[in-house]
């Protein structure tokens, strides 16, 4: 590859060219007079001005001469109007004879006109094809193929730094072992259409395969037909653009990072230029578009001013005039702060904030125009401001209430007072009324036994013959002489349970036992309504540590209830079972006239009856509060579920003895085992108690 033609300029910080070397004349084909007094901008096609101005004030920034400087890829416009590659070298220096330093510009063709080499065909003689003109932009260090039906016939020296492989190593390798798999039909097709003069592209890039454990570079590659040995031939340049692609994709994603930022905050943002430029706008958010009703983007480049003067017809009161007025302080290190309302929309509020942009080392590169919609805030503070007035006013009237409430507190404490003072006295009354209960109860139960013995003995003949008449007149009078003790009963256990609770006395006893003995004290009334009572126990029986005598009477209330409120020919079920917690699970379920559904969570308070009970003589209605009380003495609940005119199930819970366990595999007292007659019959569902047929036994009536 010949060598490159190059130049060196010197420019001022405006970028007005003030010096041009010897070497001008050959590379731009006039003289350096001609040059002097030129803006640099002037010979350059590519990059566009705003971004060599950038460039050119970056410089600024960089302390000492030549403190690093800057290179970029351009295209230099010569005077005929062709054009030519080139590579611009830009960096500072002092200027000789002046406090202030200048640009150093040194311009090196890459390709072109006047780059040097031969545009013709390959040296039939030599092995290295001159590169075109036309390829010599794509070039870098002799990085190039020539390549035939595919094959590659020839490779630059610089191939060797593309893929790792000697150039002598790659002749007669096929094009495609260097090709991208992605990339190999549409890098086929083009070669295939460069060498047989088709009309095709003959510029594109692809991914370059390289030796073992590098990994594929992205090129761009430049094709052209040419003749190597009498034959066409592919000549193709090749250039590393990897690390290019890899900066642009970064600062692509930094720039979308960067608006996507500046869309979060929902303030409208624009990036002005350096202030001596009249701050033209170099970048708005898309939120501008929102906030004023215009496309940010179309004001690029415009100066700041225009912008803010086409904003005028929508201010309201402005905050403060001369922010109005000249939206742009004279001094580039001033922030500034407004408040402007805008009467388009009505009565929206923006916050300006103005400041300058600087570099790290402390120059101003420009401003920073931030708007925010403050409306809402202001709004808020104005409800917060209402809001501390009527507190003031309501606190005011909190403290009168307060003090009415504390004179009102101080009667309801005397009240409080009195109340207690009375409890104390009702109290000693109850007690008083739980004891002449009791007393009297207990003495009208004596004569009244005395005389069911006496009407029984007369009833049986040993006080002499009985008529008929008599016979039925006795009876009756026996009935409600049972009715009497059972009333009594009744009053003498509610004596002990309306009063402090009593002690417990607890035994281990089986459940089955105390269930027979109740259902024998009820199996006369029973039977004289043909009322069959049935039980079912599990066959391991349970036995229950409680107070025998309070759960006898819980059976017995229970039971007397599901006797009296059944129908005739009906039928009660003792269920029990072992439940959770070491607890057993008690349930007497009757198929008489119900409960009404309003009336079932009443049923257990104490002088209540059900709303279809309406004789009066059927109980008292204690009975049920009773049974509760005893079993909340024991720890337990119980629960009553009722359909009216289909019957009641009353299921209650007891406490099981530690050992039941243990016992439950030992057969139980008075049960025959599992091998006798007997056993097979229990091993069914429901049995009936032989309790429930008729027996001489005294009868117990309770409500």
């Amino acid at each position: 590859m010949s060598e490159h033609h190059q130049t060196t300029l010197m420019a001022d910080g405006e970028g007005v060219i003030r010096m041009v070397s010897a070497s001008a004349a050959d590379l731009l084909g006039t003289t350096a007079r001609d040059l002097e007094g030129l803006h640099l901008h002037a010979l350059l096609e590519t990059p566009p001005p705003d971004v060599v101005s950038a460039v050119l004030r970056s410089l600024e920034d960089q302390e000492g001469a030549g403190g690093g400087g800057v290179r970029m890829a351009a295209r230099l416009r010569l005077p005929d109007g062709r054009l030519s590659e080139i590579d611009l070298h830009l960096s500072r220096v002092p200027h000789a004879g002046a406090n202030e330093a200048a640009t150093l510009v040194r311009i090196v063709e890459v390709g072109g006109p006047g780059a040097g080499g031969n545009a013709a065909a390959l040296s039939q003689a030599g092995e290295t094809p001159a590169l075109p003109a036309e390829v010599r932009t794509a070039v870098i260090d002799d990085a190039y193929l020539v390549c035939r039906g595919g094959v590659i016939i020839q490779a630059g020296g610089g191939m060797e730094g593309l893929t790792g492989l000697p150039p002598a190593r790659l002749i007669g390798w096929s094009i495609k072992s260097l090709v991208a798999s992605e990339d190999l039909m549409p890098v086929i097709e083009i070669l295939r259409d460069v060498e047989h003069e088709l009309d095709g592209r003959n510029d594109f890039g692809f991914h370059l395969l390289r030796a073992e454990q590098l990994p594929p570079l992205e090129v761009a590659a430049r094709a052209r037909r040419i003749t190597h040995r009498n034959a066409p031939a592919v000549l193709l340049g090749l250039r590393d653009i990897s690390e290019a692609l890899r900066s642009a994709r970064l600062a692509a994603d930094r720039i979308s990072h960067l608006d996507a930022a500046l869309e979060a905050t929902g303030d409208a943002v624009l990036i002005l230029g350096h202030p001596a430029a009249d701050s033209p706008i170099l970048l708005a958010s898309r939120t501008v578009d929102a906030f004023f009703g215009v496309r940010g983007a179309s004001w690029i480049g415009k100066p700041f001013r225009d912008f803010w003067e086409s904003l005028r017809g929508s201010f309201a009161v402005p905050a403060d005039e001369a922010s109005a007025l000249d939206p742009l302080p004279a001094d580039a290190d001033e922030i500034r702060l407004d408040r402007v309302l805008f009467s388009r929309p009505e009565g929206r509020v923006l916050e300006k904030y103005l400041g300058p942009l600087k570099s790290p080392a402390g120059a101003v590169l420009g401003r920073i125009c931030i708007f925010r919609d403050v409306t809402r805030r202001i709004q808020a503070e104005l409800e917060m401001k209402r809001a501390a007035q009527e507190a003031g006013s309501a606190r005011a009237e909190l403290e009168m209430l307060h003090e009415e409430v504390r004179l009102a507190n101080e009667g309801l404490e005397r009240r409080l007072s009195d109340m207690q003072r009375l409890n104390k006295d009702l109290k000693v009354l109850d007690e008083m009324k739980s004891n002449l209960l009791a007393n009297v109860s207990h003495e009208l139960q004596t004569p009244l036994v005395s005389i069911k013995g006496l009407t029984e003995m007369i009833l049986k003949g040993r006080l002499g013959s009985v008529t008929p008449e008599q016979e039925r007149g006795l009876q009756v009078a026996l009935r409600n002489i049972n009715r009497l003790i059972g009333l009594i009963e009744n009053l003498l256990a509610f004596a002990r349970t309306d009063g402090p609770t009593t002690t417990l006395k607890l035994e281990a006893f089986p459940l089955e036992t105390l269930v027979n003995e109740a259902i024998e004290l009820v199996a006369e009334r029973a039977a004289g309504r043909g009322i069959a009572i049935k039980t079912q126990m599990p066959p391991e029986g349970l036995i229950i540590r409680a107070d025998r005598d309070k759960i006898m009477q819980v059976l017995l209330n229970l039971l007397t209830n599901a006797v009296k409120y059944n129908r005739d020919g009906g039928e009660v079920l003792v269920e029990a079972n072992s439940g959770s917690k070491g607890a057993a699970r008690i349930e007497v379920r009757d198929s008489g006239i119900g409960i009404p559904r309003e009336d079932i969570d009443r049923i257990f308070d104490r002088y209540f009856q059900a709303g279809n009970i309406t004789q009066p003589q059927e109980g008292e209605g204690i009975g049920l509060a009773i049974t509760k009380d005893i079993l909340r003495q024991h720890g337990c609940m119980i629960r009553a579920d009722s359909e009216e005119g289909k019957g009641s199930l009353f299921s209650f819970t007891l406490p099981l003895d530690r050992k039941q366990r243990q016992e439950r595999g030992a057969p139980r007292p008075g049960v025959a085992s599992k091998e006798s007659p007997e056993a097979e019959k229990d091993q069914g569902g429901p049995r009936s108690s032989p309790a429930a047929r008729p027996r001489p036994a005294p009868a117990r009536e309770e409500s």
